[in-house]
């Protein structure tokens, strides 16, 4: 399992921003639990920031 860490993710978090983006992009209306299972190789802590800066910043809508 790969485990990716927030601190002095520099720009792999970018590159996961830019890859969540492009996933939710595609699949209008996704629910949070499919993004979790897209994602499932990293930390849920992780990806739920991930989803929260991106909800935050209006870049994607999920339901449920």
């Amino acid at each position: 399992m790969t485990r990716i860490y927030l601190n002095g993710m520099g720009g792999v978090w970018d590159d996961l921003v830019d890859s969540a983006k492009a996933f939710m992009k595609v699949n209008d209306g996704i629910t949070v639990d499919e993004v979790k299972q897209h994602f499932s190789q990293i930390e849920p802590e992780v990806i739920d920031v991930l989803i929260a800066q991106l909800q935050r910043q209006g870049d994607i809508k999920l339901v449920g």
